[in-house]
């Protein structure tokens, strides 16, 4: 659907992922159950998404934050926190210390399912890296939700 509004080639931002991302050294996601995403203003409509995606699959066992680099300027760092700060295109100087900053490069006139695939990309290399809790809590969900929408819902991971 967003690639048929953005008309981004799928196999460029595949080709992107390879080259770009997956050439990264990545933190040791394990060792962190907090983490500040911070997306371009541009992608400001991406944020309820990549939220949801961390809720999904994580619930309340990590936390996560996501906001665009210019609300980031707003009051939601006052706390500090052990967490690790991800920002996709633009570079984060400011928030966190500098060792629990991670720079996800964007490429060049980046549209909407770029950066969605990209930011779904590093969540599922965060997921890599903590036990599978969707995974174990899918059955009693479906079983629950099959009661609330008064249909079957089938398990969709095995």
């Amino acid at each position: 659907m967003i690639l048929g509004k953005t008309n981004e080639d799928p196999e460029k931002i595949q080709k992107f992922i390879q080259q770009e991302i997956d050439t990264l050294t990545l933190p040791d996601f394990s060792q962190y159950d907090k983490y500040f995403f911070i997306v371009p203003p541009k992608f400001s409509g991406i944020i309820r998404m990549l939220e949801v995606k961390f809720i999904e699959l994580f619930g309340r066992r990590i936390a996560r934050d996501v906001e665009t680099s210019e609300y980031m300027k707003h009051a939601v760092t006052v706390v500090p926190s052990e967490e690790l700060f991800i920002s996709f295109g633009e570079k984060n100087t400011i928030w966190g210390e500098p060792e629990k900053r991670l720079h996800i490069p964007l490429p060049e006139n980046v549209g909407y399912a770029t950066m969605m695939a990209i930011g779904y990309y590093v969540i599922a290399q965060i997921q890599k890296q903590h036990p599978p809790y969707f995974k174990e809590n899918i059955a009693l969900y479906t079983e629950k939700a099959s009661k609330v929408f008064g249909s079957e819902i089938k398990v969709i991971v095995e």
